[in-house]
């Protein structure tokens, strides 16, 4: 578990390596719908969701996935969606300086 953890918080070499060579700049939430690769790289994904169940992640200046990181204390906000639109969208890019979120994005 220690591995899926350090793939999703941190950016040592091994990480960079596993993200640029498996994700290709999609999220490790939809990485792990549909796992390939390896043994390694599927043994890891097996683990994702149990990681991804148990941590919240902070904010900090908005580089966290809008959509697929868990944020907010009631789970990932695709989970509570319909649709998902932009996957790529991160959380500072509804974010208007001293006012809070831009719901009207």
């Amino acid at each position: 578990m220690k591995f899926g953890w350090r793939l999703l918080a941190s950016n040592n070499l091994w990480s960079l390596f596993f993200r640029a060579k498996y994700l290709k700049n999609s999220h490790l939430e939809l990485a792990a719908v549909h796992p390939v690769g390896s043994r390694f790289w599927k043994w890891i994904m097996g683990v994702v969701p149990t990681v991804l169940e148990n941590v919240r992640l902070k904010v900090k200046v908005g580089q966290r996935s809008f959509w697929f990181d868990q944020w907010m204390s009631s789970g990932p906000l695709y989970l509570h969606a319909q649709a998902v639109m932009n996957c790529s969208l991160c959380i500072k890019d509804l974010w208007i300086r001293q006012m809070g979120y831009n719901t009207f994005s």
